[in-house]
């Protein structure tokens, strides 16, 4: 009988050292609950080691935003049962963006539209993409959820990049070739009130940081700006794949945006995206912080 005793207690502290190791492994990501319900999105569980997640309603996930944004610092919360960063707070309200791309949809389109790029120049005040956002997205959310959702002026500089590719004699530098001196679209400049909006290149800057490298920024450097925040930058799907995302920054072709690669560098001209391509969105918008 005594046997049987010292067994029983070695097994139970056995089972309790176990537990508690699993329970230090586990990396949890605190998550501050502001919202009730409204707009959606499949779920997934995030923190826990793949081989000890519960089943989920996704694919298995490469990796995950929150786990990214985390070891950059971040602030993660959730509104409206999607979870987002919070680049700022100021009076009372956060502006948030979303921790990942939500969806794919293009910057522009119309029926008339014979191709991708089109010719007509079509910026962030009437793109499609805002009225969706504005329109259909803010609308999912919920009469409670919509109620802290804060309607502010956003401002819409001209791409000051793409009048520096204007003003520049480009047919000898490499790259630019016989279209040289084509003249691109810099944006109209007018302010918008938004609900919800995307990020423009300054905002993106200020931000996720900014190296100087925009500021020094010449056409011999081509399209982009490459540094130390591209990964920083980066934006990921609902099953952790990287994807190229929408800025409301006027692109230089037809009637698109500027954009934010894969790979995290900034497109400052959009230059292999026309305005119909369904890039990933990660809304943004100011809320009340209670």
């Amino acid at each position: 009988m005594k046997k049987i005793f010292v067994f029983g207690f070695l097994l139970a502290v056995a089972w309790t050292l176990v537990a508690c190791s699993v329970e230090e492994d586990e990396r949890e990501v605190d998550v501050m609950t502001i919202g009730t319900s409204g707009a959606t999105r499949p779920t997934e569980t995030t923190g826990a080691p793949e081989s000890s997640r519960p089943a989920t309603t996704t694919e298995p996930v490469v990796t995950t935003t929150l786990e990214i944004t985390r070891a950059h610092d971040f602030e993660v919360i959730q509104f409206a049962e999607i979870d987002w960063l919070v680049l700022d707070e100021k009076d009372g309200k956060k502006l948030l963006l979303s921790d990942r791309f939500l969806e794919s949809r293009p910057y522009y389109k119309s029926e008339s539209d014979e191709d991708a790029w089109g010719s007509d120049f079509t910026n962030w005040e009437d793109s499609c993409l805002r009225e969706y956002l504005n329109g259909e997205f803010y609308n999912s959310f919920s009469k409670e959820d919509k109620a802290r959702i804060v309607k502010v002026t956003n401002q819409n500089p001209k791409n000051k990049w793409t009048q520096i590719i204007n003003d520049t004699d480009r047919s000898q530098l490499d790259g630019w070739g016989e279209d040289g001196n084509m003249q691109y679209n810099v944006g109209s400049g007018k302010s918008t009130e938004d609900f919800v909006f995307v990020l423009n290149i300054e905002e993106v800057l200020k931000y996720f940081g900014d190296s100087g490298k925009a500021h020094t920024w010449t056409v011999s450097d081509y399209v982009w700006i490459d540094d130390e925040f591209n990964e920083r930058r980066m934006a990921y799907g609902i099953h952790g794949e990287p994807a190229r995302w929408w800025l409301r920054s006027p692109g230089a072709f037809g009637g698109g945006g500027t954009t934010v690669l894969e790979n995290g560098q900034i497109d400052l001209i959009n230059v292999d995206s026309g305005k119909l391509a369904p890039n990933g969105v990660r809304p943004a918008m100011w809320v009340t912080s209670s």
